[in-house]
């Protein structure tokens, strides 16, 4: 493995030093959201307590017993906000269910409030000061160590990232390998020394080393690695090798002398599907009702803006390959399928759909439906219907799904959404590969707490209007 002069890497490393003394490290953010969570919980359960009457040696233990369940491990620095406050509120059920069978067993005279609101209260507060660290601590600082191709693969999917920023990149390669180290990749320092890891990790105070898997790094590189920074603030994580596969379906274990990661297979549990499918049509029903004023107006607006009718209907392909009808508002003038041939050289989009943004088909009144998502309201009908969900992957058309590869046709494995991963992430401005990326990885690993990520971040994403054309 090419190395680098050791007095270069020690000035490159205490220039980074400087270049970096003013941000906060992992582990004292770590510490800081331990003691403004902990903080919090007090205050509040306390606050809280004197308002009723309460054991307050009932309340001391039910406290150190959250704690205890809560804070069992380190507060993580990565992973979407609602993964992260998990533990506070699974520690909760516990502590409630245990409440609950003491009440049960006429363990305790008190009514049941009065046993539950103070910890639900200092739940409520440690998860509301976790996400504000989550919010204050700034993105998370990346080291990265691999081949040159893993890499690039690593600083091509993290730049940009408001979340991750890349530090350093290590690159290693095969011993037979004589080409010249570089310099920088896509404008961050690399380096080629693999034995410098501890100090340049000390120097550019990364959060995570990320390593890469490839050719030039090997399992006896990774446990060398883990044994280098044992005592470094850093953490150390693998990249890759489950890119497609949420962590919930990720178990790690031992099979005779090997370690191995178990990998769940790509459904959701039977409770988990019926009550998505009771939640979709229960929220259509009281959505199309709180709507209705919106779409009178909307339908309105139409018919005075152009000739046609209001609802704009198409065959769509549904859950395992179903035909299903699709309501929309129309946003187009009333013959723009027979247009559409005359613009088919002008498609800006890559892959197999059709986008234009700036498609003269599109009326005044459909520009605004466009950009705010009102035109997809009428959906709420399909899903109360059972033919789409809330939350899934973008409906295609019979003539798109037939010209897909086989891996893109496992999107057709759940129902299709008003909103999914696709609207969040960028709309129409994402590319073909990427958009039937988003869908497959959906499919394969959605849950509930992802749909209610995807549902709140959905708010955003209309009230922005990126990518909608």
């Amino acid at each position: 493995m090419p190395t680098m002069p050791s007095t270069g890497t020690a000035t490159t490393a205490r220039g980074m030093q400087r270049s970096v003394a003013r941000s906060v490290p992992a582990e004292q953010r770590r510490r800081g959201a331990i003691h403004l969570e902990v903080g919090l919980a007090m205050m509040a359960a306390a606050t809280t307590a004197l308002t009723m009457t309460t054991d307050a040696v009932l309340l001391c233990g039910q406290l150190v017993l959250w704690g205890t369940l809560a804070y069992r491990r380190s507060v993580p620095l990565a992973g979407p906000p609602l993964r992260q406050v998990r533990p506070l509120f699974q520690s909760l059920g516990i502590v409630l269910a245990l409440t609950s069978l003491g009440i049960a067993l006429g363990l305790n005279d008190l009514a049941g409030p009065a046993l539950a609101l103070p910890i639900c209260a200092a739940a409520l507060a440690a998860a509301v000061g976790r996400l504000l660290m989550l919010r204050l601590a700034g993105p998370m600082r990346v080291l990265v160590v691999g081949d040159l191709m893993a890499a690039s693969r690593a600083g091509l999917t993290w730049r940009g990232s408001r979340q991750v920023k890349v530090v350093g990149n290590i690159v290693v390669q095969p011993e037979q390998t004589s080409a010249e180290p570089l310099k920088e990749l896509l404008g961050v320092p690399v380096w080629s020394d693999l034995d410098q890891l501890p100090a340049l990790a000390e120097a550019s105070q990364a959060d995570l080393v990320v390593l890469a898997p490839g050719t030039g790094l090997t399992s006896a590189d990774v446990r060398r690695i883990t044994w280098a920074l044992q005592d470094h603030h850093a953490g150390v994580a693998m990249l890759g090798l489950f890119d497609a596969v949420a962590p919930e379906r990720i178990r790690a274990g031992r099979l005779g002398n090997e370690t191995l990661c178990e990998i769940d297979p790509p459904k959701g549990s039977p409770v988990a599907t019926f009550l998505k499918g009771a939640f979709d049509r229960l929220a259509a029903a009281l959505l199309l009702v709180v709507a209705a004023p919106v779409m009178a107006a909307v339908a309105l607006a139409v018919k005075l803006d152009s000739r046609g009718p209001v609802l704009f209907r198409q065959t769509r392909v549904g859950r395992h390959g179903a035909l299903f009808t699709v309501l929309k508002v129309r946003t187009m003038r009333s013959d723009a399928e027979e247009v559409k041939a005359e613009l088919i050289d002008s498609n800006e989009f890559d892959g197999v759909l059709f986008k234009i943004k700036r498609d003269p088909r599109v009326t005044r009144v459909g520009q605004f439906l466009r950009k705010f998502s009102l035109d997809e309201l009428p959906q709420l009908l399909n899903v109360l219907r059972g033919e789409m969900s809330l939350i899934g992957p973008r409906p295609f058309l019979p003539a798109e799904t037939a010209q897909m590869a086989a891996d893109d046709l496992r999107r057709l494995a759940v129902k299709p959404g008003i909103t999914g991963l696709w609207q969040v992430s960028g709309r129409s401005d994402l590319d073909w590969d990427e958009s039937v990326a988003l869908d497959t990885y959906y499919a394969d690993n959605w849950s509930l707490g992802s749909d209610v990520q995807i549902a709140l971040r959905t708010v955003g994403a209309v009230i922005n209007a990126k990518g909608a054309y």
